[in-house]
């Protein structure tokens, strides 16, 4: 069995999506049995691993993968903290100390459980360009115009510098608003405004990742839900070229 390790839902939605994609180029994608979510925090990233390791010997799991933010850290600082939690998880399981680390992203490596069982764990940052995060990544592989999004952005910031509110320009820096906040808002607007009709309801049901994705939207506050023709794949392309990279990391399932 395979497990892959995201941040949150709309990851697995979304790479959900992905792999039916390259599942329809290349028949031996094999799929994902079921995910785990974390985030970047330490403690939640070195518990989901810990509980995929388990895993091993109760599902048969036998590939790991982790699929975080990139963000505007360091690909080494990524490692750095996968590797942390992967060491701390496989001591808490076994008592022993990790003999193999990993050095890059897309590197498979073998760890061995036991006498009898071993697994593969590789991992991947979400990024275009060596910077961003998911949202990123579908800002760049929109398919239809986004004036609305656009506008947001050109004529809002301005408009917010002009009145003394700062953004934020590198990591650490002090600000009232970040390029990470101001990407979600853009692809909330071109979700919401650009990719459907005036004349169509705009509401939770047709903004919703899941229902993007899926067709099946979450349920909203009164406990419903609803069937729609998924349309992720006709807003985003999902055979673009900024996403050779994941595609290439996503085959390590094969």
């Amino acid at each position: 069995m395979n497990v892959l390790i995201v941040e949150s839902e709309n990851d697995e939605y979304f790479i959900e999506a992905l792999v039916s994609q390259l599942r329809q180029r290349e028949t031996d994608v094999c799929s994902i049995d079921f995910f785990k979510h974390s985030s970047l925090s330490a403690a939640k990233l070195t518990a989901e691993i810990t509980t995929a390791l388990s895993d091993v010997m109760s599902r048969g799991v036998r590939k790991i993968r982790v699929i975080l933010d990139l963000d505007d850290d360091t690909i080494q600082n990524r490692l750095n903290l996968v590797n942390q939690c992967l060491k701390e998880a496989f001591k808490e399981l076994t008592g022993n100390e990790l003999a193999k680390l990993l050095t890059s992203t897309g590197e498979v490596i073998s760890i061995k459980m036991d006498e009898y069982i071993t697994i593969q764990f590789a991992c991947y940052f979400m990024n275009v360009d060596g910077n961003g995060e998911l949202e990123t990544v579908l800002k760049a592989i929109k398919r239809k115009d986004s004036v609305f999004a656009d506008c947001l952005v050109d004529s809002w910031q301005p408009c917010f510098e002009a009145k003394g509110k700062k953004l934020q320009q590198k990591k650490g820096e002090q600000a009232d608003i970040s390029n990470k906040d101001i990407t979600k808002l853009w692809i909330d607007f071109y979700k919401r405004f650009d990719t459907i009709p005036k004349r169509t309801e705009r509401n939770a049901h047709t903004t919703d990742w899941k229902g993007i994705w899926t067709g099946e939207t979450a349920p909203n506050k009164y406990g419903e839900t609803k069937s729609m023709k998924p349309r992720g794949a006709d807003i985003f392309d999902l055979n673009h070229e900024k996403l050779a990279d994941l595609n290439q990391f996503l085959k390590l399932f094969n």
